[in-house]
């Protein structure tokens, strides 16, 4: 089963919609905004990028800021300016709604039609808001697979 989020400027938004036919039982998950989570950018580009941003703005340093400014104003400069906010989740905040609606499955590719959609089924959508803090960017990178 696949998972699919989306961003809200308050939060991390997680929708879910669960659709029932008959017997069968099939899971549609939808998408706000078309934007999956860890799918935009790998970790490695980002350090990368990160790093080039950092030695680019030393190599431009003039001689004069160097000796005017001690070393731990520039590193707490430094620092600060390249300085990589990972999100934390408010747990403790996040909410839960559910409704029954009818939900279309047109996109579920385990069903055959023979006409063209749009094709509802009633079922049950599950919204779950999480607020956290944190640079909302990080979202979109894909952790590395290997340490």
């Amino acid at each position: 089963m696949r998972c699919a989020f989306s961003f809200a400027r308050f939060g991390l938004w997680i929708h879910r919609q669960f659709a029932t036919e008959s017997n069968e039982y099939s899971v549609i998950l939808t998408v706000m905004n078309q934007r999956h989570l860890f799918n935009d950018a790998d970790w490695s580009s980002v350090e990368q990028h990160q790093h080039k941003l950092l030695s680019g703005e030393i190599l431009q340093f003039d001689s004069q800021r160097s000796l005017t400014s001690s070393l731990e104003d520039l590193v707490d400069y430094l620092a600060q300016k390249y300085a990589l906010h990972v999100p934390q989740l408010e747990k403790e905040h996040a909410t839960a709604d559910q409704q029954e609606r009818e939900i279309d499955v047109s996109g579920d590719r385990s069903r055959y039609w023979s006409s063209p959609g749009p094709h509802f089924v009633r079922g049950t959508e599950v919204s779950l808001a999480i607020p956290f803090s944190g640079d909302p960017e990080f979202f979109k990178i894909q952790p590395n697979i290997y340490t």
